[in-house]
């Protein structure tokens, strides 16, 4: 299951980095063109979405794995993987249900460490 989540987000971060840099190009590139192939294969935001989400589940679902094995030192590297909030709080309330309070509550404080760099990094100007 790691290794197929590290391929997971490995290929989900690629993507993200070609929709970022390749995509403003993509409409400039004529079918002639030796990289044309490059900015056409780029996926939308909604495919991006959608893989973003699936990933969400199997990190949830390693973590529920981890904590039923009192695992507990993988979780957080699997917290770093999630990329939706919601998903962090499922795997907060997985926690609770599963009876470990000391977990749910460094959840919860890794929660409120990733929303807090979120705004700061928010409000940092960009060098454009």
């Amino acid at each position: 299951m790691e290794a197929q989540l590290q391929n997971m987000w490995l290929n989900l971060e690629h993507e993200i980095f070609r929709k970022q840099n390749w995509e403003q190009l993509k409409h400039f590139r004529s079918k002639y063109d030796n990289e044309y192939q490059q900015s056409e294969s780029i996926l939308d935001n909604i495919e991006i979405g959608s893989k973003k989400k699936a990933m969400d589940k199997i990190c949830v679902s390693a973590i529920r794995f981890c904590i039923h094995n009192e695992q507990v030192e993988k979780v957080f590297g699997y917290l770093d993987m999630i990329f939706f909030t919601q998903s962090l709080k499922v795997a907060n309330k997985l926690a609770e249900q599963m009876k470990n309070s000391d977990l749910a509550q460094k959840i919860s404080k890794f929660i409120q460490d990733k929303e807090t760099k979120e705004v700061f990094l928010g409000q940092l100007p960009s060098d454009k």
